[in-house]
């Protein structure tokens, strides 16, 4: 499921680099993306 991670680098570039939110927010939807990535990969390692 490489096409996964690199939609979640691409999503976190954007949101880091192109929207720039504040401080807070931007620790916020990192942790959300983390937490979403290590939940897929779990899920995908499983139906392996």
């Amino acid at each position: 499921m490489v096409y996964a991670t690199l939609l979640y680098l691409l999503i976190a570039a954007f949101v880091i680099f192109v929207w720039s939110p504040p401080a807070i927010l931007r620790m916020i939807i990192l942790l959300v993306l983390i937490l979403l990535y290590l939940l897929t990969s779990k899920r995908f390692n499983r139906s392996k």
